[in-house]
Parts: structure tokens; C-alpha cells; sequence
């Protein structure tokens, strides 16, 4: 799931925006469920607005929350196009926004960069172990190395998901 962060000083009653380098599979939670918005999605776009006159009010909060499928582990930016990137206020007008930089992260735990937790990633970041490489989306812990418990965690993750 991909967390979509708002901090707006209006009550927003619709919104549509793009997201490259994933396909998006659905919207769910957040301010937009809490405020009863409809929320539709394409593979690119995501879309929510009220059918009763209800709005987001202003404020700052997880906006809604996006799954995805094929992600490669490159970048996932909101698209840049203006007419396919909008948030209104109750009066219909378009309100100003800064659509924040993409996310750069990886999957924590995909080694192999693949968008997927698998045995294959428990094989990669044995052999980053035994080569004594360090990739930072094998340090499940975030402890600065590369070990054992590194991949008693991906086991967990692989197993529990």
C-alpha cells in the first residue's frame, strides 16, 4: 500500500491524480473514506469525490491509501499533467498544489529488485552475506549490516504474507 499524504488549509471536496511507474489496483481508507468520497481507479489514476456534498476537511492526514502491482523498484511520481492532476475546493475551484517529490525506495527485503518477496531474495541476500556486500533493501533491521537475522526477518515477512 501506498500512503497518500495530505496537508491542505481548505476543505477538499474531489480530487484525481496520476501514479507513474506503478499500476495502480485500488484506493481505500483514509481521510477521503472517512469523509464518505467514491473512490474509483484506473491503472494510472486515482479518483475521489462525494455524491452527497460531504469534503475532506482541511488539515493535514493520509488522504488515501493506493495498491499496486508492477512495481519495478524504480520511481513512483504523480504525473505532472494538470488536468489529470487536481484537487477542488467545495466551490468546484482547482486549488494549488505541490504534488511532492517521487518516492526512490525499494521493497525492503527485494534484493533482486523483482517487486516481489520471494525465495529468490532469500538466495540474493545469502549471497550478499557471504560475499560480504551490503545493499540497503537487504537490511531488514536497519542495522548497518548484512546477517542472520536479516534473513530470519525476510523469512518471517515471505511467510506472513
Amino acid at each position: 500500500m501506498l500512503d497518500i499524504y495530505i496537508d491542505s488549509e481548505e476543505d477538499i471536496a474531489g480530487f484525481q491524480f496520476e501514479l507513474l511507474g506503478i499500476t495502480v489496483t485500488g484506493a481505500l481508507g483514509g481521510l477521503a473514506e472517512e469523509s464518505d468520497f467514491m473512490l474509483s481507479t484506473s491503472p494510472t489514476t486515482v479518483l475521489g469525490f462525494s455524491i452527497t456534498g460531504t469534503f475532506v476537511p482541511s488539515g493535514s492526514g493520509i488522504l488515501t491509501q493506493v495498491s499496486f502491482s508492477d512495481y519495478t523498484g524504480d520511481v513512483i511520481c504523480f504525473g505532472s499533467n494538470p488536468t489529470n492532476n487536481v484537487i477542488s475546493n467545495v466551490f468546484g475551484n482547482m486549488l494549488e498544489t505541490d504534488w511532492g517529490d517521487c518516492y526512490e525506495g525499494g521493497l525492503m527485503g527485494d534484493v533482486n529488485s523483482d517487486g516481489a518477496l520471494d525465495i529468490l531474495d532469500l538466495v540474493g541476500l545469502a549471497n550478499l552475506i557471504l560475499g560480504d556486500e551490503y545493499l540497503s533493501t537487504g537490511d531488514l533491521n536497519q542495522d548497518g549490516q548484512l546477517d542472520i537475522l536479516d534473513i530470519v526477518s525476510l523469512v518471517n515477512v515471505i511467510l506472513n504474507t
